[in-house]
């Protein structure tokens, strides 16, 4: 079975600088009363494109950020 989530709305988008701009984009969906089923982060979040290591200076806390 399909999630259900996943026939909702996704944001996605290659060029996040830090968490921070993270939360801004998901602040502003909160902001405006829009829905938001999903957030995708492409490569960005990556420390040196290294699978399941997250930029320590940039990322370090995008555990926060999911939880």
């Amino acid at each position: 079975m399909v999630p259900q989530w996943s026939f909702g709305w996704h944001q996605s988008k290659w060029g996040y600088k830090n968490t921070d701009d993270i939360r801004n984009v998901l602040g502003n969906y909160s902001e405006y009363d829009l829905p938001l089923d999903g957030q995708w982060s492409d490569i960005d979040w990556m420390d040196s494109y290294r699978n399941f290591e997250a930029d320590p200076d940039n990322f370090g806390d995008i555990k926060d950020l999911t939880d």
